[in-house]
């Protein structure tokens, strides 16, 4: 049976749509995951099954395997998406039996059925950069508001920040802590969480005048200039979001655990596309984004941002990812202790 040009770009067009919600970059996610273990090992942090040859190596190959499609494309498309949102649940795709916060659940409970057997540290550590992985997307906004997009997406691709730039400090052993999360689950919706609080920061932006001779200097939050799920931004969700005690970009664990959760509507959240940035591109495989460009339009109004501001969001994403990433390497070394529940 030939294979005719329509049926080539079909194919074409299905490989580049699996391939689409990486959230940060494979490099992104290498770097991050280096960077916890980096610096939980300055700290003298690291538990014991860290301790073993080639531990971080293992991690790391692990966490950027979730990304790579000839390796794990079957269960990216058709068993566990990247997407999570702490507040609604989302809900399921034809393609797609769950979401990431399924995925984290699933393999925490094979980390503990791992540790039952003296001779699989190294199926452990995989286990554990699959979840890190998760949890680091977590620190994406466009994961965390099932937002589709493709690798050419601008969060990801038009705005970096280099391991410089998130190792420019020295290393505060002191903030590196569970500050009483209890399980991989619960980091994760703390990520989440920060991420939505750090989306209601208001973002200065300069508007054009009409003829072009004059700029008008204006505040608006991340969440209303560059998505559009807006329901997700009600007076409500600010108030749910103030209760918890963050501290950016070193973020602390919420002051109780799903306080307030249950006053949230249990309506899934549909997928999102971009609002005011969007390029009106209708095909997810084409859409791109107005992140990271200096200058563009929105709404019949010439908008001009500084990059730094781009780039200031991001790091404080990434490093979000990075305390993310050591927290669950601490719950690695608790985790046979019977007052860690996995929920």
């Amino acid at each position: 049976m030939t294979i005719t040009k329509i049926q080539s770009t079909i194919l074409t067009l299905s490989l580049l749509t699996a391939i689409s919600a990486p959230a940060f970059s494979v490099d992104d996610h290498e770097m991050i995951t280096e960077i916890a273990i980096q610096e939980m090992q300055e700290c003298n942090l690291l538990p014991a099954v860290m301790q073993i040859k080639n531990a971080a190596d293992i991690v790391v190959k692990a966490n950027v395997r979730e990304d790579n499609y000839l390796i794990n494309g079957f269960k990216k498309t058709f068993t566990y998406s990247h997407f999570y949102n702490p507040l609604r649940p989302l809900v399921g795709e034809t393609r797609r039996a769950y979401h990431a916060d399924q995925a984290v659940l699933d393999y925490a409970s094979q980390i503990k059925k791992l540790e039952k057997s003296s001779n699989s540290k190294n199926e452990i550590l995989e286990n554990a950069g699959m979840i890190s992985h998760m949890l680091q997307d977590a620190s994406s906004p466009t994961h965390v508001l099932w937002i589709n997009h493709a690798i050419f997406d601008g969060f990801e691709s038009r705005v970096k920040v280099s391991r410089l730039d998130l190792t420019s400090e020295e290393t505060d052993c002191s903030k590196i802590s569970l500050a009483g999360l209890k399980s991989p689950i619960q980091i994760m919706k703390a990520s989440g969480l920060a991420t939505l609080k750090e989306l209601e920061e208001d973002m200065q932006y300069q508007k054009l005048s009409d003829d072009e001779s004059a700029l008008e200097t204006f505040s608006m939050p991340w969440s209303k200039g560059f998505f559009s799920n807006s329901e997700l931004y009600t007076t409500k969700v600010l108030q749910f979001l103030r209760d918890y005690d963050f501290l950016r970009p070193d973020l602390n664990s919420p002051k109780s655990d799903d306080a307030g959760n249950a006053n949230w509507s249990s309506e899934p959240l549909p997928k999102g596309e971009y609002g005011s940035f969007s390029d009106g591109i209708s095909n997810i495989t084409l859409r791109g984004d107005n992140f990271g460009k200096a200058r563009f339009d929105a709404d019949g109004a010439k908008i001009i941002v500084n990059q730094n501001q781009y780039v200031q969001l991001r790091k404080t994403l990434m490093r979000q990812s990075v305390l993310s990433t050591q927290r669950l390497i601490l719950w690695l070394g608790s985790a046979k202790e019977s007052t860690v529940a996995l929920p």
